[in-house]
Order: C-alpha cells, then structure tokens, then sequence
C-alpha cells in the first residue's frame, strides 16, 4: 500500500517457508496480497503455469492478467523455446530473446520481465538486445570452471522447487558432456512438519535424475541420501553432519572433470564448500 505500484507479479508457489505459514495455500493467498495495494488501474500479472496460483486468485474473485511459457492463450506468451544446458531461447513478437543462463526457471523470469517491459512501451527487439547480456547472480546457479570442474554454485537458498529446477540443469549439463554429475546437497530449511517427508521425496528425485554421487551436509538431508539409496542402488551417498568434515573430505570424493551442483538453505552456508573446491582444484593437480 505504501509503494502502490502500478504492476505486480507473482511468479509461482512452491512448497517454502511451510513452518511459518503452514501450507502452500496460505502462501499463494499471502503472496496475492500484493493486489490489495495495487494503484487503482493497476495490473496483476501471475503465472498460468501454477495451477495453484490460477485456482487462488480465482477464489480471491481478482482480475488478472496470465504469462505462460506453454499455453498461448495466455496475455504473455513465447514461441520457438529451446532450453539448452547452458542457455535458452524463444520467440516474442517475432524477436529471438536469448537468455545467457541455464534452466527453466530464468525462461520463466524472462517472461515475467517481459510482461512488465511490455507495458511501459518497451518492444520485444529491445527486450531481446538488453537480456542477452545479462550476467548470473552470486551463488543463483551461477556456472564456475574451477580447474577441470565444472560447478554449479546454487547455495543461496533451497526449496523443493528450486532443487528441481537445479537437478534438471545438472542433469542436462552431465548427458551432453558425459562427464559424472555429483550434488552436494544441503538441509532445505523452513519446511515446517513436512520437511522429512520432502526430503524424502528429494531423495527419489536425486536417484533418478542420474547423479552419480550425492554428497549431504546436515540430518535432513542426510535423510535424502537414505531415500536416494532406496530408490537405485547404483548411486554413491556420503552423509556428513558438519561442513568441516565435508571439506576435509572433498579431496577423495571429488574427480576431475566432474559436473557438481551445490545446493542448500543459508542455514548450511555451503558457499565454504565452493571456496574449498577452489582452494583444492583451481592450481595444478
């Protein structure tokens, strides 16, 4: 109510910060009421794709406006996308707009962007020219060689979402080169009494997106690893309960040439992790 902005988005709702507001329900309705303090013609923009976001904002009897990456009957729309490992690209408005970073949810954020550009008399050429150079942000699947590495550093924050999203760049980041992918994989923080049950179901999802070796820092995720080891017997788990004992072990865990994503809540701090690999792998081997 304060900035009464003109424009507000909502980009999704995922299973986060569940200790706090309980379900994922109270979090899309916290999350629509932004468009209490919208100006008088202001627009609300929300993301199609989230079937949760559509049936809350119906609920709410709000008028909105719908970006969607897959249905062209929504008000924002792309064509042609293309999801690469490193990189993506679609059509708007006849406007080839290449995104310099990985995974489908910078695909989703581009468009997020556009529909706010678009309204303020920005063109799709223009669009395109300003978002093919943008950078990635610290420790948000920012891509780092380290010597031989390959290493994703995604350790801001975590959620099962946004683990999703890192695993798939792994995964498709692995296969093309096929090179051994390995996660190092923090705690997911906030998950209320939901959260061994999530990492749970993380576990699966880790052993069969192909990684090789699951490394965990911290109890909950340690319980990933115990999953991940159900569900293929083929993976290799090491658990460890503080980031020194992870640190003091990398040297004999870690091979050259690997392709490693680092994630977890702020709580694990894995940044350290990062700063070893470097210190052990950036000079001669």
């Amino acid at each position: 109510r304060i900035a009464s902005p003109d424009i507000a988005v909502v980009t999704n709702v995922y299973p986060a910060h569940l200790a706090g507001f309980g379900s994922v329900g109270k979090i899309a309705e916290e999350k629509l009421a932004i468009a209490k303090g919208l100006a008088p013609s202001g627009i609300l923009i929300i993301n199609a794709d989230c079937q949760i976001l559509l049936d809350s904002v119906r609920r709410l009897k709000l008028a909105f406006q719908k970006l969607s990456c897959f249905n062209d009957d929504a008000d924002y729309c792309i064509d042609n996308f293309i999801m690469g490992p490193l990189a993506s690209s679609f059509t708007i408005d006849k406007a080839i707009v290449e995104i310099p970073l990985p995974g489908r949810g910078n695909v989703e954020n581009a468009l997020a962007a556009w529909a706010i550009c678009s309204n303020f008399g920005i063109t799709a050429a223009q669009f395109a020219d300003a978002v093919k150079s943008i950078s990635p942000v610290s420790m948000r699947t920012e891509m780092l060689k380290i010597g031989s590495l390959t290493v994703i550093s995604d350790c801001y924050n975590a959620n099962p979402a946004s683990v999703k999203n890192a695993l798939d760049i792994l995964a498709s980041l692995a296969g093309s080169q096929k090179r051994r992918a390995v996660f190092i994989c923090g705690d997911m923080a906030e998950l209320g009494r939901s959260e061994q049950d999530l990492h749970r179901q993380l576990g699966e999802q880790i052993a069969k997106s192909g990684v090789n070796l699951l490394i965990t820092l911290g109890n909950l995720a340690s319980i990933a690893a115990e999953s991940a080891r159900k569900t293929s017997p083929d993976i290799q788990t090491n658990s460890f309960k503080s980031n020194t004992d992870l640190c003091n072990n990398l040297r004999d865990l870690i091979k050259d040439s690997d392709i490693i994503l680092v994630k977890g809540s702020r709580v694990n701090k894995l940044e350290l992790v990062v700063d070893k690999l470097k210190e052990l792998f950036s000079g001669p081997r």
